[in-house]
């Protein structure tokens, strides 16, 4: 009985005995004095994210990486430092702010929709704006298109009325 007591002992350490892998999702089976060695490379090891911080399986790190919110990236415009010339560098899930605010990013008009056809740096869109004249007549183009598509309409609102009243 003394062997066998000791048997149970000594499989409870042996460095050949298999054991399973203590990952969630792992289904490798190895041998005990393996087990750190795997454990190392597991595919379900839970790691950090170097950028959020935040812990993720290692078979998954990959492509969280490429989709992490908090990884730096260059601004696709090139701005930055015009002292050192360094290019800015943002979190990737800050990027569409910054694009919105960015100098360099190409912008239209704020008279876009009345026809001015113009887009510029952002940081050079100002002196445009404020051509004001060329701006002014484009304004003046469109209500008067409006104005006689508005006549147009009350033309029609006034035959469909006189056509109900007929019926």
């Amino acid at each position: 009985q003394g062997v066998i007591r000791d048997a149970k002992q000594h499989l409870k350490a042996c460095e050949f005995a298999v054991v399973a892998c203590p990952h969630d999702g792992c289904s490798v089976q190895v041998a005990r004095g393996e087990l750190q060695q795997h454990g190392d490379a597991c595919a379900e090891r839970v790691v950090a994210c170097e950028h959020c911080r935040g812990v993720v399986r290692a078979r998954l790190l990959e492509a969280h990486g490429a989709a992490c919110a908090m990884r730096p990236v260059a601004c696709p415009n090139g701005c930055g430092d015009g002292l050192t010339g360094q290019t800015s560098v943002i979190p990737l899930g800050q990027l569409p702010q910054h694009r919105a605010e960015c100098p360099e990013e190409r912008v239209c008009c704020s008279y876009a929709s009345v026809g001015c056809e113009e887009s510029r740096l952002r940081k050079d869109m100002t002196a445009h704006q404020e051509d004001m004249a060329a701006h002014f007549a484009l304004l003046m183009s469109t209500v008067v298109e409006q104005q006689e598509s508005i006549r147009q309409q009350q033309q029609r609102i006034s035959a469909l009325e006189e056509r109900n009243r007929q019926l």
